[in-house]
């Protein structure tokens, strides 16, 4: 179903669902996909951890769509820091990241 969605929307509003690892490895093979139009990814508040926020980030870098990406309210470590710096200088469609109350 993902697949599908992410051939369409360019909207995911996936907060508060507690997707865990998972739909992370979901999610993250949907915006891999070429054809992805997927534009605002939301998964704030869904306790997702440092290592499923990663799988999300590094899906992230692939995808020449992605304007915003919400991963606040995630319990995100500092450890994590390398691969969000990557992403802000790989990524050049990626406009805003939010990140509060990690």
């Amino acid at each position: 179903m993902l697949k599908t969605i992410s051939w369409k929307a360019k909207v995911l509003e996936i907060n508060a669902n507690c997707i865990g690892k998972i739909g992370c490895e979901n999610i993250a093979k949907s915006i891999e996909i070429k054809d992805c139009k997927l534009e605002i990814l939301n998964l704030e508040d869904n306790k997702l951890g440092t290592a499923s926020s990663k799988i999300i980030i590094d899906a992230c870098l692939k995808s020449k769509t992605m304007r915003i990406l919400n991963l606040s309210k995630n319990f995100i470590s500092d450890s994590i820091q390398d691969s969000l710096k990557q992403l802000i200088d790989e990524n050049t469609s990626l406009r805003e990241i939010y990140l509060h109350w990690n």
